[in-house]
């Protein structure tokens, strides 16, 4: 009997250890583990015009540090004298690496004058147990008539 009750007593102590990892590695990685998936160093993001017409490109300057290969979504839109959305996209990892990029975007043809700036949200699944979000701008424009 002595030996059952030592056998269960290292079960129950080998559970309980096990347990306490378990709730720990999901505290880590849900509340603790709080890097930045992206960081930005040149926010908001400085455009190449300052004068647009609806359907032109606007090409901005990104100066970035990705920081996780996580995959995720972003969502884009235009804010400003009227606000535009536009559906999110997902994404897949992107290498770790600090760059320069200058990505494009097309404005809405039936964008009113005014004036603008673009904002993104983007959202990174780190790990199994939490996302973590990032946001950009860039300066503002002003979008005339065609």
């Amino acid at each position: 009997m002595r030996l059952f009750n030592r056998f269960l007593l290292g079960w129950a102590l080998l559970l309980t250890v096990l347990l306490i990892t378990l709730i720990g590695l999901a505290t880590w990685f849900y509340a603790v583990d709080t890097r930045h998936p992206i960081v930005y160093n040149n926010l908001p993001f400085p455009v190449d015009k300052a004068v647009y017409k609806p359907g032109d490109i606007v090409e901005r300057t990104m100066d970035l540090c990705i920081q996780t290969a996580s995959p995720g979504t972003i969502a884009v839109a235009v804010y400003g004298t009227h606000n535009y959305a536009f559906p999110a996209a997902a994404f897949a990892g992107m290498r770790q690496e600090c760059k320069v990029v200058y990505p494009r975007f097309t404005l809405p043809q039936d964008i009113a004058p005014g004036v603008y700036w673009l904002a993104a949200t983007l959202e990174f699944q780190v790990n199994r147990f939490s996302k973590r979000q990032v946001q950009w701008s860039t300066a503002t424009f002003e979008v005339v008539a065609k």
